[in-house]
């Protein structure tokens, strides 16, 4: 319950500061503005793919890290260790 309060205050507040700052925005020049806004894809559309590629990026390391993880616990363990 408190997660989903959390979530649901984040929420609204992100909304209010967007209304708040495009408000503002136009207000200051409706031309800029619009130009912004159309300019916003060009921006999105890379930022996605970016975070898609960082996102597998430390999916593999963090499976990169938790094998190597199992293998020094396996060898290096009282049970698992071997001598030579």
């Amino acid at each position: 319950q408190r997660a989903f309060s959390d979530t649901l205050s984040g929420v609204v507040a992100n909304i209010v500061t967007l209304t708040l700052t495009m408000a503002v925005m136009l207000s200051i020049s409706w031309q800029i503005t619009l130009l912004a806004l159309a300019m916003l894809p060009l921006l999105v559309i890379p930022a996605r793919r970016i975070g898609a590629a960082m996102a597998r990026l430390s999916r593999e390391a963090a499976n990169h890290n938790a094998t190597m993880n199992t293998q020094m616990t396996e060898r290096f363990s009282a049970p698992g260790a071997t001598l030579v």
